[in-house]
């Protein structure tokens, strides 16, 4: 038995479907990492404490050779965002005691724990060690705070962005904790939120991501700064080119490994343009592309609801000993492997864990070529996996008490041909039992996501009720590269319309799902999509909109990042109010006879809750019946990654709505 078993046994086995009381035993590995120099390895391992309904975490050791499992640092502190000293002997990791994060350390060899900073105002982001171990580079909050009950003065734009809050208030710099002396000394001063330290090779220099400059409007694209330790002046290395979602260095120093994407005027890059491996020369110049050779390019636009999602979907980049080769995780349509990806000489792409039926998302690479990784598929919770030469071996078993004697949905693929020819790829889930089953369609959200291979608990839960689940990968999904990416262009609803209806007709056709009991659900855009088809079409008997977008004039005026919007509708809405109105879902809620559930994150920064809030008023008027599910403390992902009382409440309503409205066979 696994460390991450330990203590499973004991809730016992339960057989029978899979149920919202079941989501709260599930455990997801958090951040992970390798130790330099050994075969030890570590993890952050999230829960839920049922009783308090609070996430806890815990800091984990592993041997992967098969050796000793045991948790070094238990709940009380929280830990998270840990990173391994070059000679293998500590862990730093941020944790939070007494309400105020702070930086720590632990021996590996017997679990003793330090307490590395206090400053007032903690610590935020993930620590870097300089190669000597005699520094820690970390990012936190300036030292002065405004008081909060004072007025204040805003001058950037925006002000405000999801999972941020008011930027203003989540202000970082990079600060270098020197060991010796327990010293303290700020890096930086930008005004903005600098995350990402790295040392240079031979601990002279600091690469650092700049994002929400005041002096520039905010795109989605962090600019690249070199700091150099001595003189403690830093320059901006990658600007206006584009935006760098991870970097490391590499040659030895005289360059830096980069996953980023090119700006393009009038383009809305980060949302809708494949991201690449590119490599740019410490002294400047053009980032040069490594890999052209990927349609779809690298990183993940791959959707799933476990309370780890920002984990997984970060941007990943490791380079290895010798600095030539880069480490990334890439997407395929559904799937998601890892590939090594050469940094000089003529382009060389390698898929070293293949993209075939699950879903990989990397955790770290070591300098011997060691792989460490979680892998899920539709039907199996994410585990922490470790590749060398010695073979692939599982390091955790999260799920399998939560999972075990539960009956596991089948899974099929659901090819889609649109009316107008286009060809999309998709997924059914079904339950025990012959079809036609009642059926609820999800569509993911972005529109620039995905769905695929990693496990989501939404799906379980309903295939646990007694549905089937579709989905396909309708025209601007990522991970079928960049015209696909577009291909919905300003026309959001009518595009979507057709690849939506089109798979529930391919679903009818397979005799999957029964035409009289269909169900539609969505986040994001995804809710945006639910509202313009139950406003459109009678062919479904129940829907649920999660933080959706109903009216794109308001959310211009309301949302954190509204910047897109004219690069894809054309005009702002007071230069097109007509077009703005008419490719609105509130434009057809009168019309709606379908029983609509909305859930809105309390704390939604992208989508308002008014949004949701328009089109629940809309119905109510018309006599549709409607409910509206408020999360508190919730944000636009609050039922993924919010507080867990917002997530359970989410699954309860989900399950609810659709056994209310679709009445499925008993399972």
């Amino acid at each position: 038995m696994t460390a991450t078993d330990a203590g499973a046994a004991a809730a016992g086995a339960h057989a029978g479907p899979f149920v919202p009381a079941d989501v709260l035993r599930l455990r997801f590995v958090g951040d992970a990492g390798l130790v330099p120099g050994t075969s030890l390895g570590w993890c952050v391992v999230s829960a839920v404490d049922a009783g308090r309904m609070r996430d806890v975490s815990t800091l984990w050791r592993f041997d992967r050779e098969g050796g000793e499992h045991r948790e070094i640092v238990g709940p009380f502190a929280d830990p998270r965002a840990a990173v391994a000293s070059s000679d293998g002997a500590r862990l730093a990791f941020v944790a939070d005691v007494d309400g105020v994060a702070q930086l720590w350390a632990c021996a590996l060899a017997d679990g003793a724990v330090e307490l590395l900073t206090d400053l007032p105002q903690g610590v935020a982001g993930a620590p870097a060690w300089a190669p000597d171990g005699t520094a820690i580079a970390f990012t936190g909050p300036p030292s002065s705070r405004r008081d909060p009950s004072a007025p204040y003065r805003l001058d950037r734009w925006p002000i405000r962005y999801e999972g941020v809050g008011s930027i203003e208030d989540a202000l970082q710099d990079v600060f270098l904790l020197e060991l010796a002396t327990r010293g303290v000394r700020r890096l930086t001063d930008g005004r903005a939120i600098d995350d990402g330290p790295r040392f240079s090779p031979d601990g002279r220099r600091l690469l650092f991501r700049r994002s929400f400059a005041p002096d520039r409007p905010w795109e989605g694209k962090p600019s690249l700064w070199v700091l150099e330790l001595a003189s403690g002046t830093a320059r901006e290395l990658v600007g206006a080119w584009g935006g760098v979602l991870a970097a490391e260095w590499c040659h030895g120093g005289a360059r830096i490994a980069l996953q980023g994407v090119r700006a393009r005027p009038g383009f809305p890059e980060v949302h809708f343009s494949k991201h690449d491996v590119w490599t740019v020369d410490l002294d400047g110049g053009e980032p040069v592309c490594r890999t052209t050779s990927l349609p779809a390019g690298v990183g993940t636009w791959l959707e799933f609801d476990h309370p780890t999602w920002a984990v997984d979907a970060q941007p990943r980049l490791r380079v290895d000993a010798a600095g030539v080769a880069a480490f990334v995780q890439a997407q395929r349509g559904c799937d998601m492997g890892v590939c090594r990806v050469a940094l000089d000489g003529a382009e060389d792409v390698a898929f070293l864990l293949e993209p075939s039926g699950h879903a990989c998302f990397l955790r770290d690479a070591g300098a011997d070529g060691t792989l460490l990784y979680t892998r899920s598929s539709p039907v199996d919770p994410p585990e922490l996996f470790v590749r060398d030469g010695a073979g692939e071996r599982r390091v955790t078993g999260l799920g399998a008490e939560p999972m075990r004697a539960r009956p596991r949905p089948r899974v099929a693929p659901l090819e889609v041909t649109a009316p107008d020819g286009v060809r999309l790829e998709g997924r059914a889930l079904t339950p025990p039992g012959e079809g036609p089953f009642p059926t609820v369609l999800c569509i993911h959200g972005g529109p620039s996501d995905a769905y695929g291979s990693p496990f989501m608990i939404d799906w379980q839960l309903l295939v646990g009720a007694g549905f089937a689940v579709v989905f396909s990968n309708f025209r601007g999904s990522g991970g079928y590269g960049d015209d696909f990416h577009v291909a919905l262009g300003d026309r959001w609803g009518e595009v979507g319309e057709l690849d939506h209806l089109a798979t529930v007709d391919r679903a009818i056709e397979l005799g999957v799902a029964d035409p009289e009991r269909l169900g539609v659900y969505g986040l994001s855009h995804g809710g945006f999509a639910v509202c313009w088809l139950l406003g459109r079409s009678d062919r479904f008997r129940a829907g649920v909109a999660e933080n959706p977008l109903v009216d794109f004039a308001s959310a211009y005026a309301t949302m954190d990042d509204p910047w897109w919007m004219p690069l894809v509708l054309g005009a702002t809405p007071d230069e097109d109010p007509g077009g703005y109105a008419e490719r609105s879902p509130l434009a057809y809620a009168a019309a709606c006879t379908t029983p609509l559930l909305f859930v809105a994150g309390e704390e939604d920064q992208r989508c308002d809750p008014t949004q949701a809030e328009q089109f629940y008023r809309a119905l109510k008027r018309a006599g549709c019946p409607t409910e509206l599910l408020r999360l508190p403390g919730a944000g636009h992902t609050g039922s993924w990654n919010g507080p867990p009382r917002a997530r359970h409440a989410q699954d309860v309503a989900l399950v609810d709505w659709f056994a209310r409205h679709l009445q499925p066979r008993t399972p």
